[in-house]
C-alpha cells in the first residue's frame, strides 16, 4: 500500500517535480519572451503569454483529487474556487506563469474556509 502523504507534502513533491524540470536553466528562462503554443490552430506567438502544458495540468488535478479527498469534499468544488482564485473559466486555462501559484494555493486551501 502507498505511503499517504498531507496536501502540504504533496506540494512539496511537485514544487520538486517543477524544479527538477526546470533545472539550474531556470534563472535564464525570465530573458526570453513568454511563448504561446496553441496546437488547436497553429498558434505561436513570442510575447504573448502561454498556458500550462498537459503535465502541468495533470499536476494540478492530482492536487485537487487529494486535496478534495483529504477534505472529503467535491472535487469540483475544490476546483472551482481555484478557477475563482486565478480568474479563469477551466484549469487549463491558466497561464504558465501562475503555475506555481496554483499550486501554492491548492497546498494551502481549507475548503471550509471558502465555503458560505
Amino acid at each position: 500500500m502507498p505511503k499517504k502523504i498531507d496536501v502540504y507534502q504533496a506540494a512539496e513533491v511537485v514544487e520538486e517535480i517543477i524544479d527538477a524540470l526546470v533545472g539550474s536553466a531556470g534563472h535564464n528562462l525570465a530573458a526570453f519572451p513568454p511563448l504561446t503554443v496553441n496546437v488547436a490552430d497553429g498558434d505561436c506567438r513570442a510575447g504573448a503569454e502561454r498556458t500550462i502544458n498537459r503535465a502541468e495540468l495533470a499536476s494540478l488535478y492530482a492536487l485537487l483529487a487529494y486535496t478534495a479527498d483529504e477534505q472529503a469534499v467535491r472535487q469540483e468544488t475544490v476546483q472551482a474556487i481555484v478557477e475563482a482564485e486565478l480568474n479563469v473559466r477551466h484549469l487549463g486555462a491558466v497561464k504558465a506563469r501562475d503555475f506555481r501559484r496554483a499550486v501554492s494555493f491548492i497546498g494551502g486551501l481549507r475548503v471550509g474556509a471558502h465555503a458560505n
